[in-house]
């Protein structure tokens, strides 16, 4: 008995002392954990403190002109760019600690922060790798830039040298896009809601910037030698691609360095020794058009169908191979010699302008004696290029303002004044997804674009004023939309409307004449149409003196959309509305759970200005609510309008939920 009582005993101080031991192992730990928490604590404080100082730098930065300060103090940017680098990298030292912040987004103030603490410091991680490794690649071009001694080719040479960090630097960006899928920026303190968003509206742009970086040289000519087509479109005689085909600018680039560049009539790209196809079936109507040739090649909408239709038309004297087509109209052309401005012009007395460069092209088409003679012909477009000479002599002196120019390029890709398209498939991916490649887009919902062609010989089109009513009800099981488009010639000039091919020896007044449209609207395909305006045009006012019996064309050549043709005739001073009703097919609408999504992609023709809209949705009876992108001009019960004037692609998106379901 007292054996086996001694033996329970021991077991007991055994136990006794083994639990003595664990808590203090555990208060070992714990004191440990404290200290290391201190410490992290610490240099967390340390290092935040760092950063937050770093950070304030770069705001002020980018609050004032951030081009400026790169040009004038590119050093002191590169090294704030390590310090930012170097503070993040000794947070990611304790990334292990930022786990725990998700376990503390109950804190006042501090909680969301800290519960997002992961793929922030994620984020700011792939953001400072990326921008270390391209300060790296490109430090040697911002010096050329900052002291002035910046050329083309030697920009050629740094941008090529610079391409490898480019790559490099492709892999933490995704990171960092990764990580800002997760992170809520409406729940972050008030402080970070400035930056966060510049920062949204930077971060679309690393990715596709990457890739243009990376492909820079090889369109650069720094492998082999390339060959560009620059197309001279006049929206004063409005096509679908933009305007007519006046003049082609052929650019040839080996090595950075520009070889040559040389302009021509778009009419003397031709070759009739070889077979031509027919032209479309308007163009034969109305102007006499018989054979399809180049200066007529983008009849489409979408610029990349229009390439391949003109590449195989351009005929010049010695073909080459070409790598890529920019089409500019004649906004782009004042926007963008504004940057190059003031420009000397051989010829010109005066300096040419942004302001006055098209006033110059329209003097210099005309005849200085009135007479419009073989001579005026050949001639009548010379200066496009002596002014593009003029800017490549300011291109290889390298006083160029670069920063100016890529804004203005910038700009008038994003308006559709210019499109580019180029055989590259990345390059064309990026392209595409910034929308200057002139390409029709893929609808998700409901779709629109409107295609005018001036077909009457004349530039009337500026002289055209025009508004779009698109009006969408949803109240039923099929969608049912109405578009009417009110087009209004504002010229007073009497003008009888009788087809011919006439130059006036004063380019204005070839406005003030009568304008033939042909309109093409695109639409989602499947649609139903169930009424439609009837135009018709008299035989005495058609070229090929058949009558024009105004009803309306389907056409379905372009896949995925439903094309409504009309042509109409607007003498000075008169108005038109064309209208149609149809039946949208039920699969634009997107139904998740309880809730309706509606997308309205509204596209701009290139080479349009001064187009105003008013758009208007009816909600279903049944909606009890709804979120709009953009904000609505007015809303008038269940009725959602959307008003202004067309500069670029539009994007409408409605959400709404039906009677006992939640928004998501």
């Amino acid at each position: 008995m007292e054996a086996h009582k001694a033996g329970r005993w021991a077991r007991l101080r055994s136990l006794l002392l083994e639990r003595r031991f664990a808590e203090r192992l555990a208060l070992a730990f714990l004191l440990l954990g404290g200290l290391l928490v201190v410490v992290w604590g610490v240099k967390i404080v340390r290092v935040g403190l760092s950063l937050q100082t770093h950070l304030a730098a770069v705001q002020a930065l980018a609050e004032g002109d951030p081009l400026a300060v790169v040009k004038t103090d590119p050093q002191s940017l590169g090294e704030l760019l390590r310090e930012i680098r170097s503070d993040v990298k000794a947070l990611r030292a304790v990334r292990g600690l930022a786990q725990l912040g998700p376990a503390l987004g109950w804190l006042p103030e501090v909680g969301p922060l800290l519960a997002q603490s992961v793929p922030l410091l994620d984020l700011a991680d792939g953001l400072t790798e990326a921008g270390v490794l391209m300060w790296e690649g490109y430090q040697p071009l911002l010096i050329d830039w900052q002291t002035g001694r910046l050329s083309m080719e030697g920009a050629a040479v740094h941008i090529t040298s610079g391409a490898p960090y480019a790559a490099a630097a492709r892999r933490p960006v995704q990171r960092a896009l990764a990580a800002w899928e997760l992170i809520d920026p409406a729940t972050l303190p008030d402080r970070l809601q400035g930056p966060l968003a510049q920062l949204e509206a930077v971060l679309p742009w690393l990715e596709d910037g990457l890739a243009l970086a990376e492909s820079a040289p090889e369109l650069l000519g720094m492998t082999e030698p390339r060959t560009y087509l620059l197309l001279a479109l006049n929206e004063d005689e409005l096509r679908p691609g933009g305007g007519f085909i006046t003049a082609v600018g052929e650019v040839r680039i080996a090595s950075g360095e520009i070889l040559g560049l040389e302009f021509r009539d778009s009419y003397a790209v031709d070759d009739f020794s070889q077979p031509y196809p027919l032209a479309p079936d308007p163009l034969q109507r109305f102007m006499g058009i018989q054979l399809w040739t180049f200066r007529d090649s983008n009849w489409s909408p979408d610029f990349p169908t229009s390439v391949e239709v003109a590449l195989p038309l351009y005929r010049p004297p010695n073909p080459a191979t070409v790598a890529g087509v920019a089409a500019l109209d004649q906004h782009a052309v004042r926007r963008l010699i504004g940057a190059f401005s003031p420009l000397t012009v051989e010829g010109v007395e005066r300096q040419v302008t942004g302001e006055n460069v098209v006033a110059f092209m329209q003097e210099a088409w005309a005849p200085e004696d009135g007479v419009l003679d073989r001579e005026w012909w050949q001639q009548r477009k010379a200066f496009m290029g002596d002014v593009a000479g003029a800017i490549l002599a300011r291109v290889e002196s390298g006083a160029v303002d670069w920063s100016q120019l890529a804004l203005a390029l910038s700009e008038v890709l994003d308006q559709k004044h210019m499109v580019i398209y180029v055989g590259d498939p990345e390059v064309t991916q990026v392209l595409h997804r910034r929308g200057w490649d002139g390409a029709m887009t893929s609808p998700v919902g409901d779709y629109l674009l409107l295609a005018e062609a001036n077909v009457g010989y004349n530039k009337a089109t500026p002289r055209i004023r025009r508004l779009v009513r698109y009006e969408v009800d949803l109240t039923s099981e099929t969608p049912l939309a109405q578009l009417q488009v009110t087009y209004t010639h504002t010229g007073q000039v009497a003008y009888p409307c009788k087809p011919e091919l006439r130059y006036d020896p004063v380019y204005e007044a070839m406005m003030d004449r009568c304008y033939w449209a042909y309109l093409q609207f695109f639409a989602p395909a499947g649609l139903q149409l169930l009424e439609a305006s009837v135009h018709p045009i008299p035989a005495e006012a058609v070229w090929t003196q058949s009558a024009w019996e105004g009803t309306p064309v389907i056409n379905s050549a372009e896949s995925g959309y439903m094309g409504l043709e009309q042509a109409v005739l607007l003498a000075p001073g008169a108005s038109t509305v064309v209208s149609f009703t149809y039946e949208l097919p039920v699969s634009i609408l997107d139904r998740e759970a309880e809730w309706v999504a509606y997308q309205l992609d509204f596209q701009k023709q290139p080479g349009t200005a001064g187009l105003s809209y008013e758009i208007a949705l009816h909600l279903p009876e049944n909606a009890v609510s709804w979120l709009a992108q953009p904000e609505p001009a007015l809303v008038s019960g269940k009725v959602l309008i959307f008003k202004g004037e067309m500069v670029r692609d539009l994007i409408f998106r409605v959400q709404y939920q039906e009677e006992g379901g939640a928004l998501p």
